[in-house]
């Protein structure tokens, strides 16, 4: 598991500031959210999530080498217990397009993908 702060904060207000935040999919989507996210100064905790938990531990520990240039936070990857707590979960679990592949039937095994992942997100949160 990757962890680590970095630099003193520079941008985004007291509860933007306090703010935990999950990421469920740490694929291109999850990933460039993630990283956004440290360089612009959002949140104090970003959790990455993914089915393939070293992919997670992965992308941690290539985003955490930003921090020190951009803002003070804690960025780690982790299960889905870990998502307790996050005030904003970004869902970007899914599949990729096949080739040849219609829009419908990526939709139909994306489909698949949200019914599994959703619940176990909101089993976690408060809405």
């Amino acid at each position: 598991m990757s962890n680590a702060t970095g630099a003193p904060g520079k941008r985004g207000g007291p509860q933007e500031q306090q703010m935990k935040i999950g990421i469920v999919g740490c694929g291109f989507v999850g990933a460039t959210a993630a990283y956004a996210m440290v360089m612009n100064g959002v949140g104090r905790e970003i959790v990455l999530v993914d089915l393939n938990r070293q992919r997670a531990d992965a992308e941690a520990a290539d985003i955490l080498h930003a921090v020190p240039f951009a803002h003070n936070l804690n960025i780690h990857s982790g299960d889905y217990t870990d998502l307790r707590g996050a005030r904003v979960v970004v869902m970007a679990a899914g599949v990729n397009q096949k080739p040849g592949e219609t829009r419908i039937e990526l939709l139909e095994r994306n489909k698949a993908v949200f019914q599994s992942v959703i619940p176990r997100i909101l089993s976690l949160i408060h809405i």
